[in-house]
Parts: structure tokens; sequence; C-alpha cells
């Protein structure tokens, strides 16, 4: 078992993170996002207040859910913000 810590985050994860979305392998994220994909599988969108999308996000069945036994809900939440790309990027000031 691996324990992620900050500085294998920072070091590893998100170059990693990184290389995949310039390799266009997060696209599939940014449909869902901008609206050009599985539109009708949203559960929930908060478009977020005052024009912005600094609190918007969004609800999706996760894969692993088979959508409809309840006590075995996935859920797979997306922020809007193009800064935040996992919990780790997550501030004091966000929650």
């Amino acid at each position: 078992m691996v324990t992620e810590t900050p500085e294998i985050y920072r070091d590893h994860i998100r170059p990693y993170i990184v290389k995949q979305r310039e390799a266009g392998r997060l696209d599939w994220v940014f449909n869902i996002l901008e609206g050009r994909k599985e539109q009708k599988d949203i559960i929930y969108r908060n478009p977020g207040q005052d024009g912005t999308t600094d609190e918007a996000f969004l609800l999706a069945p996760d894969l692993n859910w088979d959508r409809e036994t309840l006590t075995s809900m996935h859920l797979l939440g997306l922020v809007q913000r193009r800064d935040i790309w996992s919990l780790r990027d997550l501030k004091k000031s966000h929650v």
C-alpha cells in the first residue's frame, strides 16, 4: 500500500495528470462539463452564482453504479473550475 503525501502528489501524481490533460485523455471530462456529452445522465448541475464558475459543479452517475440499487450508489462530482484537478488542490477557502 502507498500512502499519498503532498510530496508524492506534487512530484508524481500532478505531473502525470498534466501529461494526460495535454494528451487529450481528459477531454471526456471537459465534454461533460461543457455540455457536449452525457447530458441526459446529469443528476444535478449547480451553475454557480453571479455568472462565475467558481462554485459550479455537477453530479453524474459513476460507471460502478447500476443506477437502481441506492445502497450501492456511486456518483462522480465534477467542478467547473479548471484549477482544481483533484481533492489535493482544494484549499481552506474552497470549503
